[in-house]
């Protein structure tokens, strides 16, 4: 009986943790990419890019995101990406069935 509580504490706990460790991760990428962006194409840019990168949960269309900042010349070009990858993901969420 004790063995059967503690797998089935271990087993809540990482269903409660994974969310949270994966949403940390997101927010780390997310603040590198900002400052990146900063860097690169200066505070306003970066400013737009975090506000964007906030709709935007899923870390592989995330590291898109970072080969774009590379990728780049100008701010502009880069939000622009980005607008883009927004719009394709709202749209896929507005037809994936939940």
């Amino acid at each position: 009986m004790r063995e059967q509580v503690e797998r089935w504490a271990e087993q809540r706990l990482a269903e409660w943790a994974a969310p949270r460790i994966e949403r940390s991760r997101t927010e780390g990428q997310t603040e590198v990419m900002r400052r990146q962006a900063a860097r690169k194409f200066g505070p306003e840019t970066a400013d737009q890019l975090a506000e964007r990168l906030a709709e935007i949960p899923d870390p592989e269309r995330l590291g898109e995101v970072g080969e774009w900042i590379l990728e780049c010349e100008v701010g502009e070009e880069l939000l622009a990406q980005v607008a883009r990858l927004c719009e394709t993901a709202a749209a896929q969420n507005r037809t994936s069935p939940d």
